[in-house]
């Protein structure tokens, strides 16, 4: 995102004047926001105009709900209706579907609305004749609490962890410096670095990342690193294990944790794409009991509002109406600003529209028919933020079918080995960054020669996506870390959860979101047995939710 946290130019005018001046502020902020980060939240699914832009294929839809009666609720011709349910989520990404799991596990009835086609936000896969594209690179922290909430929620999945990196520098490639004989054979970094580096690494393990939350890895560096090889290395380190690329912004802390995350368990690749987790929670919510849960997709909130007895109503683009006990919001902080009028719309969430850095990326994601060389597997930038990953090497993303081959012409030839291949080459994208799409492509195609010369002559799809979302806010040395960001229950009002990459006190990307996720859920379930407990409410029973005519 291009920085966007100038001050706002509020007239000296009485204080309800001030008021209507600063909300007009913050949407024209988020609106130019959108505008240069293309959209995205986990679980809205801006992102698919970027996938469709130059003409490839629609991603699959997905079931729109749990039975034929809710199906019939999602149809452009359906007359206006009004549901009642124990739970409204709004968005359908991997926050939102987790959160429905835990509460019709539960037996409390779900609705999910999603204003795009299909589910799982930036989760989603698409399938180009076999070879799997997430949106950009995505892999599981293999010691993170994701991986464990999948495992309790039953989602089956498999895959491969990544290894045989390399290091690019000055158009060079070196090998990637990751253990005590790695380290001290390396070109990259000087003999006083080296031990710098290996006392550093042993160390991090028992480090107290904490204490440098609210620390900007800028000042960090200054502080802690004294040789300038090691720093560029270790900001290596950082930035891919993070996805971020804003040293003058996000928080030491969060970021040395991460690293921390990613080095003790390593990452996981995962067969078929993170499609395969999407359909694995879907079925879970799904599983729970047919009749608890309704997934409307193409079914935009436009509106929520709160009534004098504490539940929600929230306003579709079909003109439809949801009643709610409880309202979770699993969108993007600029989502959820518009969600609420000015009278009801929390101040912890104007807050984190005006405040989000997203995180983001250019990312071509390339299908080859074949591997020109199957050596070079993986490669970190040291001097510029790039990265490069053939995902089909770990995972099964590319059909198997296609193995082995050759392709020349008469002025140029490519001998090409091994199996088809999906790759994804990245540039990581700083808040500060002047972005010229057309360059950055360009820059990354020199990358693909770099460590696969030849691939043109064996591609077989190409996708350029400029501005991807990877996370909806850094965390920043200003707020404080990974504890100044907002909390899963919103104090101000009551019945209101939020949940997403950008909410709660543990974790990024999809850790954050499924452990807010699990929060929420636990909270909401939590609050209930106590109304039930004091008589305040009557308990709440599996069944489905009602649906009558406007």
């Amino acid at each position: 995102m291009v920085e966007i946290r100038e001050k706002w130019t509020i007239a000296n005018k009485n204080e309800e004047e001030d008021e209507e001046e600063e909300e007009r502020n913050v949407d024209v902020e988020i609106e130019e926001e959108d505008r240069l980060i293309g959209g995205g939240s986990d679980g809205v699914g801006d992102n698919d105009h970027d996938i469709g832009d130059r003409g490839d294929k629609p991603l699959q839809a997905l079931s729109t709900s749990a039975s034929s009666a809710s199906s019939s609720t999602t149809a452009a011709a359906a007359p206006a209706t009004i549901t009642s349910t124990d739970v409204l989520i709004v968005g359908a990404g991997m926050a939102g579907l987790t959160a429905a799991v835990y509460l019709a596990r539960a037996g409390k009835t779900v609705v999910i609305t999603e204003q795009s086609s299909s589910i799982g936000g930036r989760a989603r896969t698409a399938d180009f004749e076999g070879y799997h594209f997430n949106q950009g690179p995505h892999a599981l922290y293999l010691a993170g609490p994701a991986v464990k909430i999948l495992q309790e929620l039953g989602v089956k999945y498999h895959g491969g962890s990544p290894s045989g990196y390399v290091a690019i520098k000055e158009g060079k490639v070196f090998p990637l410096p990751s253990g005590l004989y790695s380290m001290m054979s390396s070109k990259l970094l000087s003999l006083s670095s080296k031990i710098e580096a290996i006392r550093f690494l042993a160390s991090l393990s028992k480090m107290e990342t904490s204490q440098f939350d609210s620390i900007s890895l800028d000042s960090w560096k200054k502080e802690e690193i004294r040789h300038q090889d090691f720093a560029e290395l270790l900001e290596t380190y950082l930035r891919v294990s993070s996805y971020s690329n804003d040293p003058k912004f996000a928080s030491a802390g969060s970021l040395l944790a991460q690293f921390k995350l990613a080095s003790s368990g390593g990452v996981l690749y995962v067969d078929e794409g993170w499609q395969t987790l999407v359909d694995g929670l879907r079925d879970a919510a799904l599983d729970a009991g047919e009749k608890n849960v309704q997934i409307l997709t193409g079914k935009k909130a436009v509106g929520v509002k709160q009534r004098s007895n504490g539940a929600w109503t929230a306003d579709l683009s079909d003109g439809s109406q949801i009643n709610a006990t409880s309202l979770v919001i699993a969108t993007s902080p600029s989502d959820a600003y518009r969600l609420f009028s000015k009278e009801q719309r929390p101040e912890v969430i104007t807050r984190a529209a005006k405040e989000a850095i997203p995180v983001r990326v250019a990312t071509l994601d390339v299908a080859l028919n074949s591997l020109p060389r199957p050596d070079r597997l993986a490669g970190f930038g040291i001097d510029k933020p790039l990265y490069l990953s053939v995902h089909s090497a770990f995972a099964k993303l590319a059909p198997s079918s296609r193995a082995g081959g050759s392709s020349s012409n008469s002025s140029n030839s490519v001998e090409v080995q091994g199996p088809a291949a999906v790759i994804h080459v990245v540039k990581y994208i700083g808040s500060l960054t002047d972005m010229d799409p057309r360059a950055t492509e360009n820059e990354l195609e020199r990358l693909l020669d770099l460590m696969q010369p030849g691939w043109r002559k064996v591609l077989v799809k190409k996708r350029f996506l400029p501005n991807m979302v990877v996370s909806n806010a850094l965390v920043t040395a200003s707020q404080g870390g990974i504890r100044g960001r907002p909390p899963v229950k919103v104090s101000v009002a009551k019945n209101l959860y939020i949940v997403g990459d950008w909410v709660g006190h543990e974790g990024l990307l999809l850790d954050a979101s499924l452990s807010s996720a699990k929060r929420a859920a636990e909270d909401i379930l939590e609050k209930r047995r106590g109304d039930e407990e004091q008589g305040t409410v009557a308990p709440a029973t599996a069944v489905p939710p009602t649906t009558t005519t406007a």
